[in-house]
């Protein structure tokens, strides 16, 4: 407990004993800067380059057309729309006879 106690003392004496006196503009002006720098972020905020208009998780209707998704996207959903409306049984709409 002693020990700490003179450590905290020394410590507490040594910036007493500082000869510049504390600048607090520059203090405030790093600390400012330090904060916007910790804001940005690079990956959203570039510059510009290739891959612009994509987005994370999405794809765009030429990717959707390329890779046919659209159509099976929209058969599946017609296919899930008539089981709704006529009741068929899953095994039924599998095998494609409603």
């Amino acid at each position: 407990m002693l020990v700490a106690v003179s450590i905290v003392a020394h410590i507490v004496i040594s910036l007493k004993e500082c000869l510049k006196p504390r600048d607090n503009v520059a203090a405030n002006t790093g600390r400012k800067l330090l904060k916007s720098k910790r804001n940005l972020n690079s990956a959203q905020s570039s510059g510009g380059g290739k891959y612009d208009g994509l987005r994370h998780g999405t794809l765009g209707a030429e990717a959707w057309q390329l890779l046919s998704l659209a159509t099976r996207i929209m058969r599946i959903s017609h296919q899930g729309l008539l089981y709704m409306l006529t009741g068929k049984s899953r095994k039924n709409r599998k095998t494609g006879k409603l």
